[in-house]
């Protein structure tokens, strides 16, 4: 009887050891305190394997089962239990989960809520009001817009801009909820420095229509370039009049405008490749420009326009306005919105260059 009891006693921790095993090993090899409870293992039967090496302490409360050293994925995870409940992995190391920065070897840092502890040897822990939790590989941890909120204040500028183009070209970016963030009334280290990060690639949250507008005209002023007219509408050939940002109607120039949308989404990319087939079929030069382009480079930018429209004006008509090399009639007669609605413009003659101001 003594025999069968040891050997059922024996048969149940061998049971044990299994499911401890293979909980560990789709953890990352990572188990805490109160997870070892659940699986049925006392205090002291959670110290005697510490004891015997069988399970190594990582932080607080959190081990590694077995010898084999632990992934960074592993750190986090013992950093996030060792924490307690309610804790996310955040800032540098949220971003290297997420993939919006390269890895390191740093100390994991976790946001605890606010009756959470403070200090956790070997973690740096941050403190917060309201947490909203998301989860990536099994770990918890802030949600990409809060992680970028956080890491505004922690690293380099350059290293900002690479951590929200990472999270557009994942899919991850969310500008609105970024500025949900930021306008809550709380005090974020980097805040302005993201918001103007923000600005500059995502046209929701940075210069509306009416601010690239009047970016450009200010531009055109400043340099001495002709005023265009501005959101014109052209008959080139297309289903529907195509509306452009602004026009050199006598150079047969073009200029639009970009936000963080345009290069993201690969259906504009699309449509922008026949809206330049369609301009060049008709007769018209087209250049691109960011917000950057208009309100950091503006010496640069000016020069690439005056350059274009210099060229233009100087070429000779070498075809009838409205036809192709091939000889097909192509409408490219400009309209523009008067009063909401859309008529031809009346002869229109750009000024001289150097006469814009």
């Amino acid at each position: 009887m003594h025999e069968v009891r040891n050997h059922a006693r024996d048969h149940a921790h061998r049971r044990r050891e299994r499911a401890l095993a293979a909980y560990a090993s789709a953890r990352f090899g990572v188990v805490g305190r109160g997870e070892l409870l659940a699986l049925g293992f006392s205090l002291d039967e959670i110290d005697h394997r510490v004891a015997l090496g069988r399970l190594v302490e990582v932080f607080e409360g959190a081990f590694s089962h077995g010898v084999a050293p632990l992934m960074r994925e592993g750190r986090w995870r013992a950093a996030v239990l060792s924490c307690g409940r309610g804790a996310l992995l955040s800032h540098r190391s949220a971003a290297e989960l997420l993939d919006l920065l390269p890895g390191s070897d740093r100390e994991p840092h976790v946001v605890v809520p606010r009756d959470g502890p403070r200090r956790r040897r070997g973690i740096v822990v941050h403190g917060a009001l309201t947490l909203e939790p998301s989860e990536c590989r099994g770990i918890r941890c802030t949600t990409p817009s809060r992680t970028l909120v956080d890491l505004a204040g922690q690293v380099r500028p350059s290293d900002l801009e690479d951590a929200v183009a990472r999270a557009a070209r994942g899919g991850t970016l969310d500008a609105v909820a970024i500025l949900a963030i930021l306008d809550t009334g709380a005090r974020y280290r980097g805040a302005r420095r993201l918001r103007r990060v923000l600005a500059e690639r995502d046209p929701r949250s940075g210069p509306t229509r009416s601010r690239f507008e009047q970016a450009l005209r200010s531009l055109c002023r400043r340099y001495d370039l002709p005023l265009p007219i501005v959101n014109a509408q052209l008959d080139v050939g297309l289903p529907r009049p195509l509306e452009v940002d602004f026009l050199w109607p006598e150079e047969r120039v073009v200029v639009e405008t970009d936000g963080f949308a345009f290069h993201s989404d690969p259906s504009r990319l699309v449509e922008d490749r026949r809206r330049d087939v369609a301009l060049k079929l008709a007769g018209y030069e087209r250049l691109r420009f960011s917000w950057p382009d208009l309100t950091r480079r503006e010496e640069v930018t000016a020069g690439q326009i005056r350059t274009l429209l210099r060229r233009c004006a100087s070429e000779p008509e070498g075809l009838p306005r409205g036809r192709t090399t091939k000889g097909r009639r192509v409408f490219a007669r400009p309209f523009a919105r008067a009063g909401g609605g859309a008529g031809p413009i009346p002869p229109h003659r750009a000024p001289p260059l150097g006469a814009g101001r």
